[in-house]
């Protein structure tokens, strides 16, 4: 004879559902499944971010010796500071491989004047306003940081006593950085760390 529990299952439209306890062990394991993709998604995504920063940093160098061969000098630094005693303008990575206003370089020889395109096109995600500043960043919104170490000892090479003081990694070009991930630029005095640049 039907128990009351089989009579109710053959009723006509009544359908079985899931208990609180199957409930919950289905979120469980959701939530399992969540918490080991996670990691996962946000390692892909920093890895993706370095790759990208790497690349930024290699089309910024073509761009630099495009400069290079068509004012015989590298632009201005843009470290505010550096203990190299360059000059430097904070925005000299944008003003001077973009233009100002994005579309290219204006070059004058003698009286004649004449509009350069401009070296480097950074992608969108990679420019960054601030009042009349604009700037070139990496993946997490820090400035690329750029030594025209070219600059610094060709000023140094005139002392007939010149030593190669290891202020420079690319003492007859230029140094380009950023500070990765942790946004802190890595002690020299430890080992390297995650900064992304163009000596390593």
């Amino acid at each position: 004879m039907a128990t009351a529990s089989q009579r109710r299952r053959t009723l006509p439209g009544h359908r079985a559902g899931f208990t609180v306890i199957e409930m919950m062990v289905v979120v469980a394991i959701i939530a399992i499944l969540v918490g080991l993709l996670v990691p996962v998604v946000g390692g892909v995504r920093e890895k993706a971010k370095i790759k990208a920063t790497q690349t930024l940093i290699e089309g910024i160098s073509t761009a630099l010796n495009r400069y290079l061969t068509d004012f015989d000098d590298y632009p201005k630094s843009n470290v505010e500071g550096n203990d190299l005693g360059l000059e430097a303008e904070p925005d000299s990575l944008y003003r001077y491989l973009c233009g100002e206003d994005g579309k290219g370089i204006a070059k004058k020889t003698g009286s004649i004047v004449r509009q350069i395109e401009p070296y480097f096109t950074p992608p969108s995600e990679n420019v960054r306003r601030e009042g009349k500043n604009v700037y070139i960043v990496d993946p997490w919104l820090q400035r690329i940081s750029y030594l025209n170490c070219k600059q610094y000892t060709d000023q140094r090479r005139v002392d007939p006593n010149y030593i190669d003081d290891g202020k420079c990694h690319n003492p007859t070009s230029f140094d380009i950085w950023s500070t990765g991930p942790d946004r802190k630029k890595d002690d020299p005095a430890k080992p390297p760390g995650d900064d992304i640049n163009n000596w390593r």
